[in-house]
């Protein structure tokens, strides 16, 4: 088990019209998102976080196929786009109780290689504001270790 130490920052603006189009697709392949709210909730790591092997990884999926507007804003999603969720726990805020919820990965994000930046679906969080602070709770093993990226 390892707990990481975060705060929820602002996003791009864009999971939750994204979030309302893959969802469908999610549900029908990975059934334990179901209960999400259809946003995700971005947060500040307070150490980098690689995630190799997420607890499961979608095929291509064509989300944006058939819905024009999504389909010109949203490229990706006609080719198909792979997504990934790590299960966690969410605590937030701080000494709340912990809540079920999944690391959101989609590949194409801008996001996808920022170590310290994760997307968490879960389900509605009241009174969520920027700049609070939270947790996760990851129950998987793991290695600590000093890393360089270039």
């Amino acid at each position: 088990m390892i707990v990481i130490g975060g705060k929820v920052i602002q996003g791009f603006g864009v999971a939750k019209e994204t979030l309302r189009l893959q969802m469908p697709f999610f549900v029908k392949h990975f059934p334990e998102v179901k209960g999400c709210y259809p946003a995700s909730i971005n947060v500040e790591l307070e150490y980098a976080l690689h995630i190799w092997h997420p607890d499961h990884t979608t095929h291509p999926i064509q989300w944006a196929r058939g819905r024009t507007r999504a389909a010109q804003k949203y490229p990706q999603g006609l080719a198909g786009e792979r997504f990934g969720f790590l299960r966690i726990r969410f605590e937030c805020p701080i000494k709340s109780a912990l809540r079920q919820a999944w690391v959101y990965i989609p590949h194409a994000s801008p996001h996808y290689h920022k170590l310290v930046v994760i997307e968490v679906l879960t389900e509605w969080v009241a009174n969520l504001e920027h700049e609070m602070a939270c947790q996760i709770h990851i129950a998987r093993d793991h290695r600590e270790l000093p890393v360089i990226i270039i």
